[in-house]
């Protein structure tokens, strides 16, 4: 139901009203019109919108009864405890995140707080019914009808889903590289621990858990799973987004800097015969936390697209690395898929984390390490970072190196 539903026709006429009055031309619009807006806007939310509507945990544990009875039975080796949402997971209702979106939106992340204490992410896996159309097209696939449609952990399944999962034509989920290399993903599936049924739907739909998972026990900043219930998640909350950071101060952005620098080499470098390659390196996607004792730490939150490519597959020809060309693409990173997937290595984490540190995002034209005053050294880092973007193959120098050279310039600034 949407909001106008909900509204009586004299509650439309007078948000209409109020809404035509704030952009009557004054001499203070130009301070005020974006506030009054959102501020009237709030105000209907928070009136009309009941509270019974909001995700619960009782919602939560419905729908975790719903995966894993229903959906797909066969993906889970053991019973799940679907209480545990119920039990002791809260959405926080003061969060006005939540309030604005989730009744729009019900299947985004929310916050909430486990056990009444500590603030964690809830995350949907199942976006827009995505599992039953798979389980759909699948059943078709096989002849069967839609009355005896059930995902089983057979090879009649699995045999199609490994197919779809190395289908260089598909274009959303986690791409498993070189396309088409069954031995890679066989590699791959060595590193989980769920039914392959299970993880074959992850990576074609939504990889999150599997990276958590085998990223986290490596130490890469990432969020921490917490819980797995059907297709719902609970994962640490790791802070505030990198956007929050751009007034800091210097010294806390060159600590961010850092940390970013040092994880685009780590995803580079990756696990055991596996690179991870990261298609969106952006402030909305970074969380940061400021520690009591002056550290600081960054994580990668949404990991569903990520390309892991296996180094020492026969199938990759080119043992040179790949070296990005900037596409123009409006504050997103925009790449050729066979450039990641069919050489020994790519310097797409390098260039997009130097776009990040350049960009002119929020407004700062000298980008995340803007700043007043002027020091030599960042005079140095933005020619650096400059030239990590602008450059066109085969005149650009080894960003790997950059990034190690800011990395170094970076230190000696935060000894002084």
């Amino acid at each position: 139901m949407t909001l106008k539903k909900r509204m009586t026709p004299k509650s439309q006429a007078a948000l209409k009203k109020l809404i035509k009055d704030s952009v009557k031309p004054t001499k203070y619009r130009p301070l005020f019109w974006k506030l009054n807006v959102s501020v009237l806007l709030i105000c209907f939310v928070f009136k009309y919108l009941p509270r019974e509507d909001f995700v619960t945990g009782e919602h939560l544990t419905q729908q975790c009864e719903y995966d894993t009875r229903e959906l797909c039975a066969d993906c889970f080796r053991e019973t799940t405890d679907c209480d545990f949402f119920r039990q002791r997971i809260r959405i926080r209702t003061d969060d006005l995140a939540n309030i604005l979106i989730d009744p729009f939106d019900p299947q985004r992340v929310l916050f909430a707080q486990l056990d009444g204490q500590q603030s964690v992410v809830v995350r949907n896996l199942n976006l827009n019914s995505k599992m039953e159309s798979l389980r759909n097209e699948l059943c078709r696939e096989l002849n069967i009808t839609r009355s005896d449609c059930r995902l089983a952990n057979d090879e009649r399944f699995l045999k199609r889903l490994r197919r779809r999962v190395l289908d260089k034509s598909v274009v959303d989920g986690c791409t498993v590289c070189p396309s088409g290399d069954m031995k890679a993903l066989g590699w791959l599936l060595l590193e989980f621990t769920e039914t392959e049924l299970l993880d074959l739907l992850l990576i074609r739909t939504n990889a999150q858990p599997l990276m958590l998972k085998m990223l986290g026990k490596h130490g890469f900043p990432v969020p921490k799973l917490i819980f797995q219930g059907g297709f719902t998640l609970i994962e640490s909350d790791d802070g505030q987004t990198m956007n929050h950071f751009y007034n800091s101060p210097l010294k806390v952005r060159l600590k961010i800097a850092l940390a970013l620098l040092e994880a685009s080499l780590q995803f580079t470098d990756g696990v055991g015969r596996f690179r991870f390659y990261l298609t969106d390196i952006s402030p909305s996607n970074i969380a940061v936390q400021v520690l009591a004792s002056g550290k600081v730490q960054v994580s990668f939150l949404d990991l569903a697209n990520i390309f892991i490519v296996d180094r020492q597959s026969e199938r990759i020809a080119d043992q040179q690395k790949a070296v990005h060309t900037r596409i123009e693409c409006d504050r997103c990173i925009a790449f050729v898929k066979e450039e990641l997937c069919f050489h020994q290595e790519s310097d797409i984490n390098s260039f997009a984390t130097c776009n990040l540190l350049w960009e002119d995002y929020n407004g700062y034209p000298k980008g995340f390490l803007h700043n007043e005053e002027e020091y030599h050294q960042l005079a140095e880092i933005e020619t650096l970072l400059d030239h990590c973007v602008q450059c066109v193959p085969p005149k650009c120098q080894d960003r790997h190196k950059i990034l190690q050279n800011i990395q170094r310039m970076i230190r000696l600034m935060l000894a002084y």
